[in-house]
């Protein structure tokens, strides 16, 4: 279907090829809204930059629309500081996005995961008045904007820069899939540098689905949708990754922020001892590492941040390092000195903490440690959030079902046949959270609903 009719200054397509500005169906996968781009008249926006001068800005804000319930856009001269846009028709009215908060951060890190290679700034925040800024609307659906309903997103385009343009990913048509909604902000958004569509899955600008997540490549495939054809601006190839570099260039690196939160250095603790740490990185942590003495003991992606020292440590003091690494993999670390002494016994931990097997955790009464309401692994310190299956979750800590090692009104309660467990709250005496108890000799919890969120939070932490 075509979305605008071709200007007299744009482009001609190659024989057999879409026009700009013609959304192409996919005769192998008609179900995913496509995004595209509408060619512009020069008139339509400041001027038209060459790469070679610079960016008129280096700020991309993502607009979800939530602040505000809803975008109201306006037509005119291509200008994101006064929400007025060259390529719709009057005045539209975008619905905010209709996903959690915890999707709209997990896109929002993916466009920052997308543009890590290039020197811009991508933001939720809005710009102060009258600062100059790329905007991509996260949010909407395209007949709210006045196109048809096989449309993902849509762009101005020329061959050259577009300022302050207001380009749109029309969220609300992809059931909240993060990688789709992250690809069509990438794909839109640069189409306002000029760019084409790649016949090469592997980056944003193309129309092929497959090959996740998708990032600007530092190659040269030919232009096209779902064939090669020549590209829409003269050339024969086109290599995203460096005409954005062209124009943003490399950033600048800044090392993660470190914070070891605890053990508190000097601390006396007891092998297999447990570290938690938080991060603090312009762009985002890409991963993280716990060293002790020198050696990785544990590498974990996401949080909750909380690491297990190895369990055969000798008595002594023991250094440790906890590091972590931007999506640049510049990398930051903070370090502290711990003892270990006897095990700990009975209330030997004090400070608001418990001994469990002779370790000290965060104990009872809390915030994010044993026996505390949770809904997932994020709440708790130890990164273990576990349920009765009947609704009842509470925060966790692993034990030995064999040494009845959990502190007071906690029962170590087996997970499975192999000698794991974990403390629960007045488990074996009737009181607190009364979790149900398989009647096998194992006495172990079920597996699957009973404890899926503590599976999830084990395999959160060891990927």
């Amino acid at each position: 279907m075509l979305l605008a009719a071709s200007i007299s200054t744009a482009a001609h397509a190659a024989p057999g090829s879409a026009a700009i500005g013609e959304m192409v169906p996919n005769p192998a996968l008609n179900a995913r809204p496509m995004p595209t781009y509408i060619p512009i008249d020069s008139t339509k926006f400041e001027k038209n930059l060459d790469r070679a001068a610079g960016p008129p800005s280096r700020i991309i804000y993502l607009n979800n629309c939530k602040a505000t319930n809803g975008c109201t856009v306006y037509a005119g001269n291509e200008d994101s500081r006064t929400q007025h846009s060259s390529i719709i028709n009057g005045t539209i009215h975008l619905s905010k996005f209709a996903y959690s908060d915890s999707v709209w951060q997990q896109v929002v890190q993916c466009v920052k995961q997308t543009y890590a290679p290039f020197d811009v700034q991508i933001t939720d925040v809005p710009p102060a008045a009258g600062v100059g800024h790329w905007e991509n609307i996260v949010a909407g659906l395209p007949t709210e904007a006045g196109m048809q309903q096989g449309v993902g997103g849509v762009s101005p385009f020329t061959c050259g820069i577009i300022p302050n343009s207001i380009t749109y990913t029309f969220a609300n048509v992809y059931q909240g899939d993060v990688q789709q909604i992250c690809w069509t902000v990438a794909q839109e958004t640069a189409h306002s540098y000029g760019l084409d569509h790649e016949f090469l899955a592997s980056d944003p600008m193309t129309y092929l689905d497959g090959s996740y997540p998708k990032r600007f490549q530092d190659s040269a495939p030919r232009c096209g949708e779902y064939s090669a054809r020549q590209c829409q601006c003269g050339s024969a190839t086109q290599n995203s990754y460096k005409l954005i570099l062209q124009l943003f260039g490399s950033p600048t690196p800044t090392p993660p922020k470190v914070t070891i939160d605890d053990p508190a250095n000097g601390a006396q603790v007891q092998a297999g001892f447990a570290v938690h740490a938080s991060f603090q990185d312009d762009q985002g942590v890409d991963k993280t590492e716990l060293y002790v003495d020198g050696k990785l003991a544990q590498t974990l992606s996401a949080p909750p941040y909380a690491y297990n020292a190895p369990g055969d440590l000798g008595s002594g003091t023991h250094h440790v390092e906890v590091r972590a690494y931007d999506l640049q993999g510049t990398p930051g670390s903070a370090f502290i000195d711990v003892v270990i002494g006897a095990p700990c016994s009975g209330d030997s931990c004090g400070d608001g903490k418990a001994c469990i097997d002779g370790r000290c955790v965060i104990g009872p009464g809390q915030p994010t440690g044993l026996g505390e309401a949770c809904t997932g692994p994020a709440d708790c310190a130890s990164g273990q959030c576990a349920s009765d299956g009947a609704g009842t979750m509470y925060c966790v800590e692993p034990c030995d079902p064999a040494a009845s090692g959990c502190p007071g009104n906690f029962d170590c309660l087996a997970t499975d046949a192999n000698g794991h467990g974990v403390c629960w709250p007045g488990a074996g005496d009737g009181g607190g959270g009364g979790c149900a108890v398989d009647d096998s000799s194992s006495g172990a919890l079920p597996i699957g609903l009973g404890f899926a969120f503590l599976m999830v939070g084990l395999r959160r932490r060891r990927r």
